[in-house]
């Protein structure tokens, strides 16, 4: 078997599962779509899950997936909403994270950071997006606690989740905010 640019595991909740989605408008099913056989991309989106839970579940969800064919090995990584709203401080979700990705790298994974976008749901209060967006500002503004930053959150289509053309509910992406998840990915890498 031939050398492989590239291998990515989209782990993460349901934003990366596609959650409302077709199984191919999913961003990482765009991602496979637009890289090309030199790439391969899994998604290991679960969701509802918590960062907790994807660095319990990490053998089954990622290094599963880990190959010594590919050049690199990339883990693109989004939660801390879950955490969040399911009552974590921002310090313990941060923490979370930062355990998750230092987990990833032990393992040999290049860890990319996807920022979390901002939500308009009655379970999310302006205190969570706040420390949801001191989460993006900590990764954004630390690079030694990444190999790879994705800003989700900055993309000016994205920045409104009452948009109806970019998000289905004030969470998940639509079919067409989708597309901007995974050229930003694509960007990154």
């Amino acid at each position: 078997m031939s050398a492989l640019t590239g291998n990515i595991v989209a782990l993460g909740n349901s934003i990366t599962q596609g959650a409302g989605l077709s199984a191919t408008q999913n961003y990482p099913a765009l991602l496979t779509a637009s890289l090309g056989s030199a790439w391969q991309v899994f998604n290991a989106g679960h969701s509802g899950e918590t960062t907790p839970q994807l660095l319990a579940n990490f053998a089954n969800y990622a290094q599963v997936h880990y190959t010594s064919r590919a050049v690199r090995n990339i883990l693109v990584v989004n939660e801390v909403g879950n955490d969040l709203i399911g009552g974590a401080s921002e310090a313990t979700a941060r923490a979370s994270m930062q355990a998750l990705i230092a987990h990833a790298r032990a393992l040999g994974w290049l860890a990319y950071f996807a920022t979390t976008t901002p939500r308009s749901v009655p379970n999310f209060s302006a205190g969570q997006q706040t420390a949801a967006n001191n989460i993006n500002d900590f990764f954004r503004n630390n690079p030694s606690e990444r190999d790879g930053f994705i800003d989700w959150a900055a993309d000016a289509n994205l920045s409104d989740p009452t948009n109806v053309t970019y998000y289905q509910d004030g969470v998940h992406p639509t079919a067409a905010g989708a597309v901007i998840l995974a050229s930003l990915v694509s960007a990154a890498l």
